[in-house]
């Protein structure tokens, strides 16, 4: 189990990113431009993943998300604790990749 974790800060309807399968290349979660992100807010998806790859493609139209503002990707380990598997944001100006792999298999 998986959970994405999304905090918005400003100019939340510019920031979206797509959650794709490397080995299969369907897009597990996908959150597009303008379709309702909010200021100042978490936006968290639970996934039940079957595989163990997983690639994170973050967009947006200016050149940079808003300071602060992130996605994570967060494992759950048990019950309600949860690991932070990557922190994700999108910044052109100082030359941040647009592309991250997430490793999802855990060994326990």
């Amino acid at each position: 189990m998986i959970t994405l974790l999304r905090s918005y800060k400003s100019n939340a309807i510019y920031e979206y990113y797509d959650f794709t399968d490397s080995t299969t290349q369907q897009v597990v979660h996908s959150v597009a431009y303008n379709s309702g992100q909010i200021n100042n807010s978490e936006e968290s998806v639970l996934l039940c993943l079957t595989g163990t790859k997983y690639t994170v493609t973050t967009h947006c139209n200016l050149n940079y998300w808003y300071p602060n503002s992130y996605l994570y990707v967060n494992a759950m380990l048990a019950g309600d604790e949860y690991q932070t598997l990557r922190a994700i944001r999108f910044h052109n100006y100082i030359g941040l990749p647009t592309t991250f792999t997430v490793n999802v298999h855990l060994s326990v």
